[in-house]
């Protein structure tokens, strides 16, 4: 099983698509924004995507970690995320999967209780060291995109949402069969 799992990374995991917001207002020059669809990976130490989910750019990223964990298998590491990850359901996710949380804490989080994230603010506390050390391990996941991007773009060209997903899903296949 692999040791490190980072779930995210702070490189913008978004990929514009080839919609507008408005299209009639895109066309005519009157406003230009256009959406696009986020990337969620875990990935494995070793380089491949053990699991990854596709959202709307504007989605919150949070319950997506949880989601990724219940499709692998339980084992034994660390799981590295940003600090949108961190909330309390996050961290026992993790530990209910056997692993421990190794996430960037935000500055309002305190020490309270015995939950999970409790226990990983201690384990920051007693190892800042260690926990820093193991946190810079998550910029290996930005790899993952920076490859993405440079092979395929930044851009999705698929129109519809659900080819969007199926076009972003088949780049991670692409990525591990690069691996293999």
């Amino acid at each position: 099983m692999p040791r490190h799992i980072a779930p995210r990374s702070s490189i913008p995991p978004g990929f514009g698509t080839s919609r507008y917001r408005d299209w009639h207002n895109a066309k005519y020059g009157t406003i230009s924004v256009k959406q696009f669809a986020k990337l969620h990976v875990a990935r494995a130490l070793g380089g491949k995507i053990c699991a990854a989910a596709v959202t709307p750019g504007k989605a919150n990223d949070s319950p997506y970690l949880r989601e990724m964990l219940t499709r692998m298998p339980r084992g034994s590491g660390d799981v590295l995320g940003d600090s949108q990850y961190g909330g309390v359901k996050n961290c026992q996710a993790v530990r209910d999967s056997g692993r421990r949380a190794v996430i960037e804490p935000r500055t309002d989080y305190k020490i309270e209780g015995e939950d999970a994230r409790a226990e990983m603010l201690r384990f920051l506390e007693e190892h800042p060291g260690t926990f820093r050390n193991i946190l810079r391990k998550r910029n290996n996941v930005e790899s993952v995109f920076s490859y993405m991007k440079e092979r395929f773009g930044g851009v999705v060209r698929a129109v519809k949402t659900k080819t969007q997903i199926v076009e972003l899903l088949s780049t991670c296949t692409y990525h591990n069969m690069t691996f293999a």
